[in-house]
């Protein structure tokens, strides 16, 4: 998943606002300040697609809808969510547990993609993990993961840098233990 911002360049700090969220997480969106300019995913799409820009398009702010004018220049972030875990390995003795925690003030949801060596889909699986909490999963325990090696993708809806993990590989004959960060992944 991708997060983008909408930032106004200015002799001011503005605040940055997500753009592309759902429509009950915008309804219920309470961090909008007055002043802060907001734009829709809409509009953006259409001016990506055109090579147009949002700022001919109404602006809307927390208070009051106004007409933007020539110095009302935006540019667009997109922040990647999606995260990769490089090494799993559930065979050969070896098990792997995974380890994710949210940092952020909000419920994090998101889906685990098991992949082989060779790039098939082995198994997902859902997951969400609650503010300041943390999410231990045996990966042993997912059909299709439980006797294979390979790499995850963590894909969630929390902003980025909230969601931060690693995979501990096991050897229980021997006591080995492998630990393997969780990465942001790169375009």
């Amino acid at each position: 998943m991708r997060s983008a911002s909408v930032v106004k360049p200015a002799m001011s700090e503005k605040k940055i606002v997500n753009v592309f969220t759902s429509p009950a997480s915008r309804a219920s969106d309470t961090s909008a300040t007055p002043g802060t300019r907001r734009t829709s995913a809409t509009a953006l799409a259409t001016a990506s697609r055109t090579g147009g820009s949002v700022a001919d398009r109404p602006c809307t702010t927390a208070v009051s809808t106004t007409d933007c004018g020539p110095d009302d220049v935006y540019r667009i972030r997109a922040y990647e969510t999606t995260y990769t875990i490089p090494r799993f390995n559930n065979a050969d003795g070896q098990v792997t547990i995974l380890v994710l925690h949210n940092r952020g003030s909000e419920t994090v949801s998101g889906n685990l993609w098991f992949w082989s060596p060779a790039g098939a889909l082995l198994a997902n699986s859902g997951f969400t993990v609650a503010p300041q909490g943390g999410l231990v999963f045996d990966t042993t325990t997912l059909p299709g993961a439980s006797s294979a090696s390979g790499s995850i993708t963590v894909s969630n809806d929390g902003a980025y840098g909230i969601v931060e993990g690693k995979a501990v590989a096991l050897e229980p004959g021997t006591g080995f233990t492998s630990d393997t960060p969780m990465v942001a992944r790169t375009p």
